[in-house]
């Protein structure tokens, strides 16, 4: 069976760990071949399964990843991972959903895109003198920020900047 291990344009050999698996299932009987997920002309049903591995630039171009996750559903192509799981996934907001089935989070203020993501405000509310400032969806800790008090001058205009075009985790 002729697997693909899909992956984004950076990586597109795999990443190193993501290569450890070839050998591996050559010797159960498989062909694995590294795909850009947004690879032109690409005929997924060629595929007996496709596996995510390394899209790492789903969260820069999220329109276009959810809409290949879209193709891929309206094809019928076997997916290895569930694919409402990866759209549940790919904004941040899952931990509201962990949270409220009684599972622990690190306290978070969320910033809805559009609205005022006034960090010194944020900070005194909940008496943070050190807090992580994280796009809900984003890889790679991207326009992630660890941000201590005596540093929040700095950083506010970029946080609102943020908090005007995306969904802000706090």
């Amino acid at each position: 069976m002729k697997l693909a291990l899909v992956t984004c344009q950076k990586y597109a050999s795999l990443t190193d760990d993501d290569r450890l698996l070839i050998p591996v299932l050559q010797q159960a009987g498989y062909t694995a071949v590294a795909v850009s997920w947004d690879s032109p002309g690409v005929r997924w049903t060629d595929f007996g399964c496709v596996v995510l591995r390394s899209t790492w630039d789903y969260h820069l171009r999220t329109p276009e990843f959810m809409a290949w996750l879209s193709t891929l559903e309206q094809q019928r192509v076997k997916v290895l991972n569930p694919l409402n799981t990866v759209r549940w996934n790919l904004h941040k907001r899952y931990l509201k959903d962990i949270e409220q089935r009684g599972i622990p989070i690190v306290q978070t203020h969320w910033v809805e895109q559009g609205k005022n993501g006034n960090l010194r405000a944020i900070m005194e509310h909940y008496q943070w003198r050190d807090v992580i400032v994280k796009p809900a969806v984003s890889a790679t800790a991207h326009n992630t920020y660890r941000i201590r008090e005596q540093e929040l001058a700095s950083f506010t205009d970029r946080v609102h900047e943020m908090s005007l075009s995306m969904d802000l985790l706090v």
